[in-house]
């Protein structure tokens, strides 16, 4: 088949999924879906378009017949709390980014990676760059996070941020920027997840003091850092690319 028949299949059969009725069995005629967590027996209804507008996976989801019918039960590992969010920011009952906090944003990023909802990525990134300033701090625990090297590292895996494309230039995305270079970012995401790793890289260079004599504060988060890496989850807990820019801060130390 030419590739002109093929790209005209192609358009032909994206509209027809598009003008596919939304709901057209079941309970899901009124609109809405329940949707069921695991064997917990909690479950949370939400509307259907809402949802399928703000997931790529639930819009093929939703517009196939269910094995229960108007009930999409959900993995047991998502958490009821977060969907609830979610829900909220599909319907448009709340202004996302408000809906945001440190005790759901993994979880949200959990869920907007797994289903495929820009809408809860870009308040989660948002919310993170907006806090980063303030509320980010080595001192803070592996559990936390509000702990530099944990957000940093939520933004490194779902925010697709910079600096994996600066590593692999030895130069880290506040060094290029310094250099007066732009970093080579995938998206606009990533762009905005670089302001976390600004925090993380201004916090980690106050080891590079140790070189011009100075030792106290260096010291301090030299103290900062060794219970972090010494904790038994810091090797899962923290990314691969967060930890080769602690490993470098404190070799650059000497």
């Amino acid at each position: 088949m030419p590739v002109s028949e093929k790209i005209a299949a192609a358009a032909a059969e994206e509209l027809r999924r598009l003008e596919r009725p939304a709901a057209t069995h079941g309970s899901l005629e009124a609109g809405r879906v329940t949707l069921a967590f695991g064997d917990g027996g909690e479950s949370l209804s939400a509307q259907v378009f809402a949802l399928q507008n703000a997931s790529r996976v639930l819009l093929d989801t939703l517009s196939l017949p269910l094995p229960t019918s108007g009930v999409l039960v959900l993995d047991g590992d998502d958490d009821p709390r977060c969907w609830a969010v979610v829900v909220r920011m599909a319907e448009m009952s709340a202004y996302p980014p408000k809906l945001v906090t440190w005790d759901n944003v993994e979880g949200l990023l959990r869920l907007a990676e797994k289903y495929d909802m820009p809408v809860v990525r870009t308040a989660c990134t948002d919310f993170l760059c907006r806090k980063a300033g303030a509320d980010l701090s080595l001192s803070a625990p592996l559990t936390s996070q509000r702990n530099t090297l944990v957000a940093a590292t939520l933004a490194e895996r779902y925010c697709v941020a910079s600096w994996l494309v600066a590593t692999s230039h030895e130069a880290t995305s506040h060094e290029l920027v310094a250099r007066g270079l732009e970093p080579d970012y995938e998206d606009e995401m990533s762009a905005f997840a670089y302001i976390v790793e600004e925090v993380l890289d201004s916090q980690l260079s106050t080891l590079k003091l140790r070189r011009q004599g100075q030792t106290t504060a260096p010291r301090a988060v030299a103290s900062q850092l060794r219970p972090l890496v010494l904790n038994n989850d810091y090797a899962t807990s923290i990314s691969a690319a967060v930890q080769t820019k602690v490993i470098r801060a404190l070799l650059d130390s000497f």
